[in-house]
């Protein structure tokens, strides 16, 4: 059986947006901060001042973004804290507005939605100096920005547009299948250099942005698939499959075009596996509860936690789990 136990918990006493990778943990945090956390050891590194208490952040090994309700979106150094600069873009005051950042190596990308307008700024992240700018027009609707491998993908219900690193639209492409709306985005995610969508019918198409002209259609999951995010671990690909009954946490074998196993759980919020050394993966199945399942789709482990957890599940090399639930962090080590 596998165990799981806290190293670590800090308790910030009421939802907050957190940004997690294997090197570093950024929360939002009472009193307009962002405070930097070690993700093994749970110490606080640094804390800087924002211009408002609510935003989105994103996080790279040398930058953190930080979006803000309204007009501001601010950059710091990811390994001080130091606020690099603030400017200022359309504001997002409407409910169907939204702003979405994403950092990619040196660059800044500000990505605007607003009613049938799009718009994608592209900034030098050291200093926030404006590099390009690209607009759209689509119908009101859903829209995600993705950073793909060679640039981004502005993903609307509609199709997805494939702009280059250097602002440059490649190619407009509709969506394959039949389409639902409304329609989430999604079901939408990056694999290496490719992009992955399922169909709501269990479809599963990529296309290579730089290179590939149509969709390719590489396999069936034989079931319908949630809009809920998958999560993709090299060839190994997790989803959840709805169901009048019980919900089932799937892991599908993308290379070998095969089920690996079905877990039955309730997949609360977005995607959260992660996966460990062996094959093991943590995955949630309840409100606040974790469970271990080995490559066969055995549970060998299981544990409540305090909260549901909102965040993606991230592991760490020495086998150890973090994420965030409505109001905490914590760590957990994962033993045999």
């Amino acid at each position: 059986m596998a165990l799981l136990y806290r190293i670590w918990e800090h308790d910030v006493g009421r939802p907050i947006n957190i940004a997690l990778s294997p090197d570093a943990i950024i929360s939002q945090e009472p009193g307009r901060r962002l405070v930097r956390f070690d993700p093994i050891s749970g110490i606080p590194r640094w804390e800087t001042a924002v211009a408002y208490n609510w935003g989105q952040i994103a996080l790279s090994p040398s930058y953190v973004g930080y979006s803000m309700w309204g007009e501001l979106v601010q950059c710091f150094d990811a390994h001080s804290g130091e606020a690099l600069w603030t400017r200022t873009f359309p504001s997002t005051k409407f409910p169907r507005d939204t702003r979405q950042i994403v950092l990619r190596g040196e660059r800044f990308a500000v990505c605007m939605h607003s009613g049938t307008d799009i718009r994608l700024d592209v900034l030098e992240s050291a200093s926030g100096q404006t590099l390009w700018t690209v607009q759209r027009k689509h119908g009101n609707c859903s829209t995600r920005f993705i950073n793909t491998a060679d640039g981004f993908a502005i993903c609307t219900h509609t199709g997805v547009t494939f702009v280059t690193a250097d602002g440059e639209i490649v190619r407009e492409i509709a969506l394959p299948g039949q389409v639902p709306l409304p329609f989430d985005t999604l079901s939408l995610q990056q694999r290496g250099s490719s992009l992955l969508y399922l169909t709501p019918d269990g479809g599963i198409y990529t296309i290579k942005p730089a290179s590939d002209a149509t969709w390719q259609h590489i396999g069936d999951l034989g079931m319908p698939v949630s809009p809920l995010p998958p999560v993709i671990h090299g060839q190994l690909l997790f989803f959840r499959r709805p169901s009048t009954a019980e919900d089932l946490i799937c892991c599908y074998d993308l290379a070998a075009a095969a089920m690996r196993w079905q877990v039955r759980a309730q997949w609360y919020g977005g995607a959260t596996a992660a996966l460990l050394v062996g094959g093991r993966v943590v995955t949630q199945t309840g409100r606040g509860h974790l469970v271990v399942v080995n490559p066969q789709g055995e549970i060998i482990g299981k544990k409540a936690v305090r909260k549901r957890v909102t965040t993606p599940i991230v592991a760490l090399p020495n086998d150890m789990i973090i994420f965030g639930t409505k109001g905490t962090i914590a760590g957990y080590q994962v033993t045999m």
